[in-house]
């Protein structure tokens, strides 16, 4: 028999998991510059300020940088069905509820590690706004890393 403690420290594991959800490996990429003239003129530290300007400037017109609203709702959706499905196998074996909050952590486990190695690509808007940027200081954009 599955202790009222027990459900409680899984419950606490599933909403912290929940939590950390924005600060994990949602990482949004960066762009890569071509070593050209200008770059090699201004030098890596001003070609980074004038990076994360540009950054900035996207995030500030709202062209969204990172999906974290769509990939938080993924793993909403993820610890709900495994919550679910954890319900029904526990029904069958016994156990409903320790198969419940079993399931919701499973759930919240993989919809946090889809965030981490899943596409980490910005939006083509996104992409288009910072490298449009930095073309006109001149830079040449030859990637996203």
């Amino acid at each position: 028999m599955i202790s009222s403690r027990m459900i409680r420290k899984l419950s606490a594991a599933v909403f912290l998991t929940l939590c950390l959800l924005p600060s994990s490996g949602c990482s949004s990429a960066r762009p890569v510059l071509y070593p050209n003239a200008y770059l090699k003129k201004v030098g890596e530290a001003q070609a980074g300020k004038d990076i994360d300007e540009a950054l900035k400037m996207a995030e500030d017109y709202k062209l969204r940088s990172t999906d974290y609203p769509e990939k938080a709702q993924k793993t909403a959706v993820s610890t709900v069905a495994g919550a679910a499905t954890g319900t029904a196998v526990g029904a069958i074996t016994g156990g409903p509820g320790l198969g419940a909050v079993t399931g919701a952590a499973g759930g919240a486990a993989g919809g946090t590690i889809n965030c981490i190695f899943g596409s980490s690509s910005p939006p083509q808007t996104y992409r288009k706004f910072v490298e449009a940027y930095l073309r006109e200081r001149g830079y040449q954009v030859i990637g996203w890393d």
